[in-house]
C-alpha cells in the first residue's frame, strides 16, 4: 500500500483523490488521517522539497521556447508538477 501511496502522490493527486483511487481501484479503505500519517512516515511532504531554482528556471525557458509559449500559468504549473518538480506558484 505505501508504494501505491507514493506513486499517486508524486503524480500529484490530492489526498482525497488518492483515498478515491485506492478504494476504487485496489479496494482499499482508509481514512484521511490514516493517509496522513503514511504519508509523514514516507517522507512525503507537499510544500517542503522544493526543487532547486535553476532546474526550475531551464524548465520554464524550455516550455516557453517550445510549445507552451502560449500556454497560461496554471498549465505551466502543471506541467512541472508532472515532470517531477516542486515549486510554489510565485517563482
Amino acid at each position: 500500500m505505501e508504494d501505491l501511496i507514493k506513486c499517486y502522490f508524486e503524480i500529484g493527486l490530492s489526498n482525497k483523490e488518492i483515498l478515491a483511487v485506492l478504494a476504487q481501484n485496489h479496494s482499499i479503505v482508509i481514512s484521511i488521517r490514516t493517509l496522513k500519517r503514511r504519508c509523514r512516515e514516507l517522507g512525503l511532504c507537499r510544500r517542503r522539497n522544493q526543487s532547486d531554482i535553476d532546474n526550475v528556471i531551464a524548465f520554464v525557458q524550455e516550455e516557453l521556447h517550445g510549445n507552451g509559449q502560449m500556454q497560461g500559468y496554471r498549465w505551466l504549473h502543471l506541467r512541472a508538477i508532472q515532470r517531477g518538480l516542486r515549486c510554489l506558484k510565485g517563482l
